[in-house]
């Protein structure tokens, strides 16, 4: 007896809307879920594009910033040179005249 009524209540009107809206429910889980992977995914390609363009344009201004450093160290070498021969030359050249070094 206790068998028929749990296989009658299975298949009851009512068991059965409520198995539907439990399929439901799931299924709008599913629905939800695959959503949310492709919204994650989409993000996560955002994001390797703008990092992709951020490290472009970083390798842009680090090759510009080290040219403009070389042009500048150069510069000041050069400035450098002039002042030591500005000041040195002068009377390198006086005791090589005294010396005889230059006639």
């Amino acid at each position: 007896m206790k068998h028929e009524r749990a296989a009658s209540s299975i298949t009851s009107p009512t068991s059965a809307v409520l198995v539907e809206r439990v399929l439901d429910a799931e299924r709008d889980v599913e629905r939800r879920v695959r959503k949310a992977i492709e919204d994650a995914d989409h993000v996560v390609r955002a994001a390797r594009a703008s990092a992709d363009a951020i490290r472009e344009r970083a390798d842009n201004l680090i090759s510009r910033l080290h040219v403009a450093m070389e042009e500048r160290v150069e510069r000041e070498i050069a400035q450098m040179r002039k002042a030591f021969l500005d000041k040195v030359a002068a009377p390198i050249a006086d005791k090589m005249l005294e010396c005889g070094m230059i006639p």
